[in-house]
């Protein structure tokens, strides 16, 4: 067998961009490679697309390779290199992200930091410019947790944003 864990998410999103709002779904298919452990990186490959309800058509696909180490059991460093297919612009970027997360012992609480980027060329000014955000989880049962985020966007208008995220396991 290739990969013994298959993830299947999806994230459903409204946001706006030079005023006009949109609606997006954007489902994801992720199969672990290699479990990760302290000093000890592990691998994913995953998959998407995302949907957006004003264009009604696939505005987007992309793959991305994450890699994970513990550093010990409540710090770990996330890294991530992939490709977007931009549809609606009819253009190929490179993508790439990395980040840390510190949690609490008991996994009740999670700090998370982010910068996150993709390559675009030709590229308006600022463009190539990474983004970041800063979170923190709450996780009150295992299967269960709330997030709140603050970061700045990575494309338009160049502004910072606050999302609360809300997520159910199934399992």
């Amino acid at each position: 067998m290739v990969a013994r864990d298959i993830e299947l998410g999806a994230q459903l999103a409204r946001g706006r961009d030079d005023g006009e709002y949109n609606t997006t779904l954007t489902p994801k298919l992720k199969a672990k490679l290699r479990d990760s452990g302290v000093g000890r990186f592990g691998f994913a490959v995953a998959a998407g697309a995302t949907y957006g309800f004003a264009a009604n058509d696939a505005t987007s696909l992309f793959a991305y390779v994450p890699a994970t180490v513990r550093l010990s059991n409540i710090a770990r460093v996330n890294l991530n290199l992939g490709y977007l297919r931009d549809r609606a612009g009819g253009e190929n970027h490179g993508t790439y992200g990395a980040a840390f997360d510190l949690r609490t012992p008991d996994n009740l609480w999670t700090l998370t930091g982010e910068v996150f980027g993709q390559a675009v060329k030709p590229a308006a000014a600022g463009e190539n410019q990474p983004r970041y955000q800063l979170g923190v989880r709450y996780r009150p049962v295992d299967p269960f947790n709330i997030d709140l985020i603050y970061g700045r966007n990575l494309f338009g208008e160049g502004r910072d944003w606050l999302t609360v995220s809300v997520t159910m396991r199934f399992r």
